[in-house]
Order: C-alpha cells, then sequence, then structure tokens
C-alpha cells in the first residue's frame, strides 16, 4: 500500500507502507551515525 502524500514511482511511494514506516533511514547528523551504528551493530 503506498504511502498517501509519495507519488508512486518513487522509493517511499512503492514501498512505504505509511507516513511514519518507510524503507529506508538516513541519520541527520554524524553524531547520530556513530549512536545508531554502535546501535545495531554492537
Amino acid at each position: 500500500m503506498p504511502t498517501r502524500n509519495a507519488p508512486l514511482g518513487t522509493i517511499r511511494g512503492d514501498h512505504g507502507s505509511d507516513g511514519f514506516k518507510n524503507l529506508i533511514h538516513a541519520s541527520d547528523s554524524y553524531e547520530n551515525v556513530v549512536k545508531e551504528l554502535a546501535r545495531f551493530l554492537y
């Protein structure tokens, strides 16, 4: 089920399940990259 606001043919529109659950995540800063990698990899 595509998200309400994302057009089909985009990653979010084709694969996102809703406005909060998405296929891709990106950190907003280097500090958060370090924290998130530590959480998932260690």
